[in-house]
């Protein structure tokens, strides 16, 4: 009876510990500073913006990118949109973020910024399908011909 009674718990703490499963989630990607991918962009060049990946999120389904560029002190703005989705057969979405081609037609200081919005492709840990995040703003110096 006693051995029986060892057994039976056994089982018992077997389908508990197997049936254990950690909830998955959704969640933002987190970036760091906006950047240039040329280290001496001139006018007419035609350059990308990018940001640094701190996190990359998890079960992102798409991004639409905002960049927004900004001639300093008070030159005229530029904004620049696209969206990107997750490889076939990726959980998540695991890609630089990286805009379309800017062609800067003055030269300059510009500050540049991007946020993000995501589709998910499961729910966050409030069951919510979308977020978003932001860069930390970054300075880009494109120079004259």
């Amino acid at each position: 009876m006693k051995k029986s009674m060892i057994l039976i718990a056994m089982a018992a703490l077997m389908l508990m510990v197997t049936g254990c499963r950690k909830e998955e989630y959704a969640s933002p990607a987190v970036y760091g500073k906006v950047f240039c991918d040329m280290s001496h962009p001139i006018v007419g060049d035609s350059v990308f913006l990018k940001a640094e990946v701190a996190d990359w999120g998890d079960c992102i389904n798409s991004a639409t990118y905002t960049w927004t560029i900004k001639k300093k002190p008070d030159g005229p703005t530029k904004t620049i949109t696209n969206k990107v989705y997750r490889q076939s057969g990726d959980k998540s979405l695991y890609e630089i973020p990286c805009s379309d081609p800017w062609i800067p037609t003055a030269a300059g200081q510009y500050t540049i910024s991007m946020s993000a919005e995501f589709r998910y492709t499961l729910g966050d840990a409030n069951s919510v399908m979308h977020g978003s995040a932001r860069a930390k703003d970054g300075m880009v110096t494109i120079y004259a011909n």
